[in-house]
């Protein structure tokens, strides 16, 4: 009977540290979200920001460019 508890032990013992591996992997993705979303947050919160982005996204997906620049389109 020591002999099944023992098994069982060990196999919980494993599970126990494959579990504990895997919440050490979720506290790394939870951290770097957390900045990414800190990062976001004063994007959103920073008008220069803001309009740096709107810019960069109208001069990359829509093709704009300011008055000086001459736009090179690739198809």
């Amino acid at each position: 009977m020591a002999g099944v508890g023992g098994l069982l032990s060990d196999h919980n013992g494993f599970r126990i540290w494959k579990l504990s591996q895997e919440e050490h992997v979720n506290r790394q993705e939870i951290s770097r979200l957390a900045m990414e979303s800190d990062r976001l947050e004063r994007e959103a919160s920073d008008p220069r920001l803001r309009r740096k982005a709107a810019e960069a996204y109208l001069r990359e997906r829509a093709g704009m460019a300011r008055p000086d620049e001459i736009v090179y389109q690739r198809r």
